[in-house]
């Protein structure tokens, strides 16, 4: 078991001598090493008891570029992988086939006559804004509920590791005024490190075998930030 002793008290020097530039290769090889000695959940433990006992404002954590963050994106990619798909795969196949067109910013809303022929009518900007947030509430909907009901999907050690986060941010940040901060901790790993990356670039994920196309990207990303 890992901890400040042994090899454990490498890790805050090899955070220190780290530079920005190498430090997610750095993390992933280290998160292959541990993972492969049955230690990957103490090896992450230990990064978040010291990012945790550098941070004094609870707005700011796991914010940078960190060995802690990074470390905990590779462990996500290596370990998570088939459930990102078992999520995100049907969801992220329905806006490639769909190809619909989404827009929710005014400025940027292609306007075209819809109908069938000799009824065409001017499609307003108002329709497609309207079009555009009911498509992404359907899929944000799908996701929502793939999420809901993936938890015995996700394998144990990431379930574990996300219970040892959120207990110790809630030993550091104890009281009222911070009840909400385990959970943002733990969703800023899981959806804004982990899914809304996939999401945006599915090829890279290996959720698709090719890129999207510029429509399809858009949607895409508008379904990310939603």
């Amino acid at each position: 078991k890992l901890g400040t002793q042994g090899p454990g008290q490498l890790i805050p020097l090899i955070e220190e001598t780290t530079s920005t530039e190498c430090r997610q290769e750095v993390a992933t090889n280290l998160l292959k090493l541990f993972l492969g000695q049955g230690l990957a959940k103490d090896f992450l433990d230990l990064l978040f008891q010291l990012e945790l006992g550098r941070t004094s404002e609870a707005n700011t954590l796991f914010r940078s570029n960190s060995l802690a963050s990074k470390s905990m994106e590779s462990f996500l990619k290596v370990v998570g992988m088939r459930y990102l798909h078992g999520v995100l795969g049907p969801i992220i196949d329905r806006v490639f086939e769909e190809k619909k067109y989404v827009e929710l910013d005014p400025s940027k809303v292609e306007v075209k006559d819809v109908g069938c022929s000799g009824l065409h009518r001017p499609q307003t900007e108002a329709d497609v804004l309207e079009h555009s947030a009911q498509t992404l509430r359907i899929h944000l909907g799908a996701l929502l509920s793939a999420l809901s009901r993936s938890v015995r999907a996700c394998p144990a050690v990431v379930r574990a590791t996300f219970r040892q986060l959120f207990r110790r941010v809630r030993e550091r940040f104890p009281g009222a005024q911070h009840e909400n901060v385990p959970f943002i901790a733990v969703t800023s790993f899981l959806c804004l490190r982990f899914l809304s990356p996939a999401i945006m670039a599915p090829k890279l994920f290996h959720l698709r075998e090719r890129h999207a196309d510029a429509r399809t990207s858009r949607t895409l990303l508008l379904l990310a930030k939603a």
